[in-house]
């Protein structure tokens, strides 16, 4: 069964390139097609430090479950880590089936 997976953080917005260059790279190097979408507007909390953030949300559909493991190795790879401002919060879905 594949499955759907969605990692989102926030990070300052001038890294929308950087974060697009990695998607693909991820399907240079997996043949998994994914897509980068972003929250509308800024938002800062304190720990910013007055900083506007977007959140993020990588897309990636049709995956098998140990996919996630060869994702985190391929952004520590592409090496921008230090560029998000919060820890990746992964989200892997199933479909549902609606009788």
């Amino acid at each position: 069964m594949t499955h759907n997976l969605y990692i989102y953080y926030r990070s300052a917005e001038d890294i929308g390139e950087q974060l697009c260059a990695f998607v693909g790279f991820v399907q240079a190097d997996t043949g998994v097609e994914g897509w980068l979408q972003r929250r509308p507007g800024t938002s800062s909390r304190p720990e910013d430090k007055g900083v506007p953030m977007i959140t993020w949300m990588e897309c990636y559909d049709g995956v098998e479950p140990g996919f996630t493991a060869e994702l985190e190795r391929l952004w520590g790879e592409f090496g921008i880590a230090g560029a998000v401002h919060c820890e990746r919060r992964v989200e892997l879905l199933e479909d549902c089936p609606c009788a």
